[in-house]
């Protein structure tokens, strides 16, 4: 299936299956977008000892099929989310999700990743306040 990401794709760019390794300290299976945050943090932490494994080619599946959107919060609606945990647990967990925007945030411009990055957007809390934030959309 053609996306944006493979037909926008520096062509050029062609790396060989890796050789087989007898062993590595950390292994991170798979380049999505989980995948590749998982292995830059470790490196980020000084963990150098790290291979990323893909089957097919970094962003091949749902995270190369994705609009590019990160935003705080969960699909679960906000007074769902404080039913089922409670106040506080919901504002712990809220806040985990605006820790990760603003990870993101930060490794966009740290690495200088061109992406047309656009920081703007509206959260609503599971307080129900609601705040202008960041919300990195990568359109190439």
């Amino acid at each position: 299936m053609p996306t944006f990401y493979k037909t926008s794709a520096d062509s050029a760019l062609h790396f060989p299956a890796a050789v087989a390794r007898s062993s590595a300290e950390v292994v991170v299976i798979g380049g999505g977008f989980a995948g590749l945050a998982t292995a830059l943090g470790l490196l980020e932490r000084g963990q150098g000892d790290c291979v990323l494994l893909e089957a097919e080619r970094i962003g091949f599946g749902a995270s190369g099929r994705n609009g590019g959107f990160v935003s705080a919060g969960f699909s679960l609606d906000v007074s769902a989310l404080v039913a089922d945990l409670g106040v506080e647990e919901a504002r712990r967990l809220y806040r985990m999700t605006e820790d990760a925007v603003r990870l993101i945030r930060q490794r966009t411009e740290r690495y200088r990743i061109d992406c047309d990055a656009v920081f703007a957007g509206t959260r609503s809390s599971p307080t129900g306040s609601t705040t202008t934030v960041s919300c990195a959309t990568c359109s190439t």
